[in-house]
């Protein structure tokens, strides 16, 4: 198991954006940008939930599946942003606190996917299985000859 050392609030945000694919350049000016500009709305104790929750204010109303949990909306944001490559296409405005990019909002609404339903388990009975008679196929063949 790996072991991090946190050193400072920046060192989770930064974590938390390289989950998203922010690298290099785009990281630290993310960072920086979300630590500045919503400073007040971060919970030292749960920083995740935090930044989840900022993100999901932006950009829920987009996202379909109005019956989805908070949770469910973040899941399936991250697998859009990801799969879409967001972190190179729309950089930092995501974060920032204007609108998000036409190009963006169009292909939130147009993600189609779709959460399974749950499951249910079922007990079913073993059934027996029987095994061939080779001695019938032998009296088939037999009862062809004395027809025939």
């Amino acid at each position: 198991m790996a072991a991090i050392k946190v050193q400072s609030l920046e060192d989770i945000i930064e974590a938390y954006c390289c989950s998203l694919g922010y690298k290099d350049r785009k990281l630290q000016q993310v960072v920086k940008l979300i630590s500045e500009q919503y400073a007040n709305r971060i919970n030292s104790q749960d920083v995740v939930a935090s930044l989840d929750s900022i993100i999901i204010d932006k950009t829920g109303s987009y996202l379909n599946g109005d019956d989805l949990s908070e949770k469910q909306k973040m899941l399936m944001f991250r697998l859009f942003f990801l799969l879409n490559d967001g972190a190179e296409k729309w950089g930092v405005s995501l974060w920032e606190k204007r609108e998000l990019p036409v190009d963006c909002i169009d292909a939130m609404k147009s993600f189609n996917f779709a959460v399974v339903p749950e499951f249910c388990i079922s007990c079913m009975k073993p059934q027996n299985i029987e095994s061939p008679n080779p001695l019938g196929i032998l009296h088939k063949i037999k009862r062809l000859f004395y027809k025939g």
